[in-house]
């Protein structure tokens, strides 16, 4: 008895003197690979989806969490990781796993069958006008003005955008400009004798409108704001620009001359001047400065696309965009694209990821390490309005009349989801803060809306 006792004790005191390293080296990411008979420091993959609960699974098996779950203790190699949730379309990734690396991929978006559309008011509606995250939309019943109505998509509330005897009632719109994160529309229309610019405040109620017509001297290429001063707007010509200010009526003719393109920020104008220098000077012009020096065969480089619109941003790039699509950037390569670039898009919350598309393709350019340029959708016919979507990491455009889906991080899928069809000849929204896209329906032309994140 004595004897069988001491064998035990030796036996758990083996077990415990080989088990308790190899449990120690566990909890530190170690494990035995009995193929390469030693030890490998494990890796880890962490997985959350929108909407969450959705099942794992590792290979063919399915893993014991739901989302959001981390995936501990995996060897070093390829996985393929799949996401199942009911009436959504699976989602798959083929990862490799390093040593000691964790591998994130939050807030994956799980596509539903069918997408949820909401009518949120009858038509018909002929247009719909929206300025990138401004949460207001205008949508237009005719080309009248006074058939305009507001939508605020935060209040889900509608209401129209003159009052009843407005002196602006009967004008024909032509063309409506727009900033990012303004809630201001600048109106241009009216009679071939009689044309107007109206200024519409639409963060006023009712909204704030104010004829600025005899502050306009001709038709400008382009009319911007920053929405931090969004009482002072610059009217753009060929080589100079004017300053409105709203407020006062003031207007100050060439107010800069001799340019060649302009950007503007929440307190800098950034100039290209006929040397092709970029200055940033203060909206007062007590303060100038020389930012950029462009060398690079810019002679002819900036004889090809007229005015150029610019961009200055927090990593010290400089985008160029010429009015033929042309996409510069102050560094190497410098030419981007060479034509056809309708938009861009900067993820609002990262400066760090641009999209920008063109009538037949999509691409990203990441500043995160150094600069990186892809082509994420390059099958596209007719591609009009481009949203990121999801914290950037996926987009949301229309292709002929037909709201697609994309991802846009490094190994996603190329294949585009389609969402809805949109009425010909309008645009569409997208709101991040209610995840969903703003449309008008080909077969009532009612506004509409589907939900693209849940929220």
């Amino acid at each position: 008895m004595i004897i069988a006792r001491r064998i035990l004790f030796f036996i758990f005191l083996v077990l415990y003197l080989a088990l308790c390293p190899l449990l120690i080296l566990y909890s530190f990411g170690y494990i035995f690979n009995p193929v390469k008979q030693e030890m490998d420091r494990t890796g880890l993959i962490y997985l959350s989806s929108m909407p969450e609960g959705a099942d794992i699974y590792l290979g063919r098996s399915r893993y014991k969490q739901k989302t959001p779950a981390g995936i501990e203790a995996l060897t070093p190699g390829n996985y393929k990781i799949t996401l199942r949730l009911k009436g959504r379309k699976p989602w798959s990734r083929s990862v490799y796993v390093d040593s000691g690396k964790a591998i994130s991929f939050k807030n994956i978006l799980l596509i539903p069958k069918t997408f949820p559309v909401k009518n949120i008011l009858a038509g018909p509606f002929v247009k719909l006008t929206a300025g990138h995250e401004a949460d207001y939309l205008l949508i237009a019943g005719s080309a009248d003005l006074d058939s305009y109505l507001v939508y605020d998509c935060r209040r889900g509330e509608a209401a129209p955008l003159l009052p009843e005897d407005s002196l602006f009632s009967g004008m024909p719109v032509v063309s409506i400009f727009t900033e990012e994160s303004s809630p201001v529309f600048v109106i241009y229309g009216g009679s071939l004798w009689n044309r107007r610019y109206l200024y519409v405040n639409l963060a006023e109620t009712p909204a704030e409108i104010v004829d600025i017509s005899a502050l306009i001297s001709e038709r400008p290429v382009d009319i911007v704001w920053n929405d931090s001063d969004r009482y002072r707007i610059f009217a753009l010509y060929r080589d100079s620009l004017d300053i409105v200010n709203v407020r006062t009526g003031a207007l100050f003719p060439g107010y800069i001359e001799g340019i060649k393109g302009c950007g503007i920020s929440h307190k800098w104008l950034y100039i290209l001047d006929e040397k092709n220098n970029v200055l940033r000077q203060a909206y007062d012009k007590d303060r100038e400065e020389l930012v950029y020096s462009w060398r690079w065969d810019s002679g002819e480089v900036f004889k090809m696309s007229g005015f150029y619109r610019i961009r200055a941003l927090e990593n010290g790039a400089i985008l160029f965009l010429g009015q033929r699509g042309r996409l510069l950037i102050n560094k190497p390569p410098y030419s981007l694209v060479e034509r056809g670039v309708i938009g861009l898009e900067f993820y609002k919350k990262n400066q760090d990821i641009l999209l920008y598309w063109t009538k037949n393709s999509i691409g990203i350019l990441d500043f995160s390490q150094g600069l990186a340029q892809r082509v994420v959708n390059d099958s596209g016919t007719n591609i009009t309005d481009c949203f990121f979507v999801n914290e950037g990491r996926y987009a949301l455009f229309n292709d002929n009349n037909v709201l697609r889906l994309i991802e846009v991080f490094p190994g996603g899928t190329d294949d585009a989801e389609q969402v809805v069809e949109i009425k010909n000849n309008t645009s569409f929204f997208y709101s991040e803060d209610t995840g969903k896209a703003y449309y008008i329906d080909p077969r009532d032309s009612g506004l509409k809306s589907v939900t693209i994140v849940p929220r």
